[in-house]
């Protein structure tokens, strides 16, 4: 047989399947079948499971980016609100302003659906790198009087409605689906300056000889020494707080800081209580001499130390105020703040405090800024009176006069219209500065008359730029006619008088009645200056030195009738600060004198405070070379004029606060 033939492999017929090995292979192919399909059921929820963990963490990631985004676009609002505020606008126009300039859709108190719609630029450039798109509104809600809270004062609240969307980058899987919605009520509060009897920024000092009354509370950024004179008596109506009380009610042999007797009689045997004073009935009551005004209060109960201290100066600080812009506020010759010495830092706070009443920089004379600064801090130049002022009256080096009116910022010269009111500097010797005085005179019975009939938009405060002062012949104002006040047809709008300079009040100062017999009130009004000195209406100018026997104090038939001279309005100026030996005259010569006021009354009603140590006016209370300086009244009181926190008067500074607010979600 061939090799060929014995090779079965290449002559066999067709292979045939045997039965047992088909069913082996089927069985193994459904097993196989079976397994990927109980792997593929369970893998898929798996894989399902992961997606979904996955696409919620991303959501998750995705809801936190966007609150953390939102986050920063609440404090960007916020931050924006504050500065509107600070630079002198009212809470309730923030949206509108914030609308104007582009940040977010301003929508009023009643609107249905205060809903932001339009996209902004996110607030931090890495957000808007990053594609976030956002949107945001500002609502105003309401504007109301009531407690600051953890105070004792009455202020005026504002609440604005924040409201901020974020949607993620628009290339997001959640670009349409998802976004965040987050909003807070914005507040802020302004308070009256006028919110005590007395309020002092640093050590204050009561010892007064005559009888003195003080109604209202007192408060001291410092130190209190306080008693009366011997043979006199200090009553006290309020409660009394300071940093420290370093005497009080010594014995009769010990002395304050001045060398001054003080006497051993408890200063409060006839006082309100202060608790039921604090209400309108309290005060109508004891007003009305309703009610025994007398009740056992303790010394420890009426005075107290006070936490923090008060801010007098709308919420800056003048410390780091002073430091930011020492050009402005620092001593003469030295504009670098490491360098000044604790005198010089006291200095330039001081300065920060008077800038209330001084011009800005591009108004004012060389003198008032010897450093020549080159702009002003914005936070101060909305406080200051004469950029709130709707008429200026400048006097210049030469003693020429002009007036002009700002209205609608908008500035006209209306001298000619104003000319009969207001009479160029004349020489006034003052003996407590043993010096002659370049004094303009105001009479304000004719600049209401004028004002009334010719410029019925005035705001209602009235500024003086006295640029004719020098160190040996300071300046002032001299006030005439002035029982009755300028309204505008508008008995509540009130009136405010600011000067860098000295003032004089010549007579009784507002005191016309615009309620009715039942419920009187008097215009609300303010007089800030560098000094304020009150005159009787009797007093004859005098050019020279003069003897206190020429000098006596001569109110009119009608203030001899009401028993006393007196001035209805809010006071804000300065003296000097005591040194041993050398004293500011105390608190009850904070208003000053320079006639002999002997058996005469002077009442005061509003509040006065004292915030700086004049510029000009600057001799300390002593008797003079050219004599005695004046004999006080024989009683002074100070009553609180408690409608100066609910009714401000035009100008008058505030202390303003801001709060983010309640969170929620919409």
């Amino acid at each position: 047989m061939s090799a060929h033939a014995s090779s079965p492999a290449l002559f066999a017929g067709p292979s045939v399947v045997r039965p047992g090995r088909s069913r082996r292979t089927g069985a193994v192919a459904l097993m196989a079948l079976c397994m990927v399909t109980a792997m593929a059921l369970i893998v898929t929820p798996i894989v399902q499971m992961s997606l979904n963990t996955y696409k919620l963490t991303m959501r998750n990631r995705m809801r936190a980016e966007a609150r953390a985004v939102a986050e920063s676009e609440v404090d960007y609002l916020f931050y924006q609100f504050m500065s509107k505020i600070v630079s002198g606008r009212s809470a309730a126009s923030t949206p509108d302003l914030l609308a104007t300039d582009g940040l977010a859709e301003a929508y009023n108190a009643t609107a249905a659906n205060p809903v932001p719609t339009t996209n902004r630029t996110p607030f931090l450039a890495l957000h808007s790198g990053q594609g976030w798109r956002v949107r945001r509104s500002m609502q105003f809600n309401v504007s109301e009087f009531g407690p600051i809270p953890g105070t004792t004062k009455l202020g005026n609240f504002t609440y604005v409605t924040a409201r901020i969307e974020v949607l993620p980058p628009a290339n997001s899987v959640f670009g349409d689906v998802l976004s965040v919605r987050i909003g807070r009520r914005l507040m802020n509060s302004n308070t009256s300056v006028f919110q005590y009897g007395f309020f002092y920024e640093g050590d204050l000092e009561f010892n007064p000889g005559g009888n003195t009354i003080v109604d209202g509370d007192i408060v001291a950024n410092g130190s209190i020494f306080m008693g009366p004179r011997i043979g006199n008596s200090l009553t006290l109506r309020g409660k009394v707080r300071a940093e420290a009380f370093n005497s009080f009610n010594l014995t009769a042999t010990s002395t304050d800081i001045n060398g001054n007797l003080v006497t051993t009689t408890t200063p409060t045997t006839s006082r309100v209580n202060p608790d039921t004073y604090a209400t309108e009935a309290g005060r109508a009551a004891v007003d009305a001499n309703l009610a025994d005004p007398t009740w056992t209060y303790t010394q420890a109960q009426q005075f107290s130390t006070l936490e923090a201290k008060e801010n007098l100066l709308g919420g800056a600080d003048a410390n780091v105020t002073s430091e930011n812009y020492p050009a402005l506020f620092g001593p003469t010759g030295n504009v670098d703040p490491t360098t000044w010495t604790a005198a010089q830092k006291a200095t330039a706070q001081n300065n920060v405090y008077r800038s209330l009443i001084a011009p800005p920089p591009s108004a004012a004379s060389t003198s008032e800024y010897p450093n020549n600064p080159p702009a002003d801090s914005p936070a101060i130049a909305a406080a200051r009176a004469y950029n709130r002022a709707g008429m200026i009256v400048t006097v210049a080096a030469d003693g020429t006069v002009q007036v002009n009116k700002v209205e609608n910022g908008i500035t006209t010269d209306v001298t000619s219209v104003f000319t009969t009111a207001i009479t160029p500097p004349a020489n006034l010797y003052d003996n407590r500065e043993s010096k002659v005085v370049k004094t303009t005179t105001v009479d304000i019975a004719v600049l209401k008359e004028k004002l009334e009939s010719t410029y019925t938009g005035f705001n209602g405060l009235l500024y003086l730029n006295l640029k004719n002062a020098t160190s040996s012949t300071p300046s002032a104002v001299r006030l005439v006619n002035a029982a009755s006040l300028p309204t505008n047809s508008d008995s509540t709008r009130g009136f405010s008088l600011a000067t860098n300079g000295g003032l004089y009040v010549q007579g009784s100062y507002n005191t016309t009645n615009y309620g009715s017999v039942s419920t009187p009130r008097n215009l609300p009004a303010m007089l800030m200056a560098d000094s304020v000195t009150v005159l009787s209406s009797g007093y004859v100018v005098k050019s020279t030195a003069t003897p206190l026997s020429e000098r006596i104090a001569t109110p009119t038939a009608a203030e001899n009738t009401a028993g006393s001279t007196q001035i209805v309005a809010g006071l804000l100026t300065g003296n000097v600060s005591s040194v041993e030996g050398s004293s500011s005259g105390g608190a009850q010569n904070l208003v000053r004198y320079i006639e002999n006021w002997g058996g005469q009354n002077v009442n005061f009603k509003g509040s006065l405070g004292r915030l700086f140590n004049s510029r000009w006016f600057t001799s300390p209370f002593a008797v003079t070379s050219s004599g005695q300086v004046y004999n006080p009244p024989a009683v002074r009181t100070f009553a609180y004029d408690n409608s100066l926190q609910r009714n401000f008067p035009p100008g008058t500074p505030t202390a303003t606060a801001f709060s983010l607010g309640t969170y929620f979600t919409w």
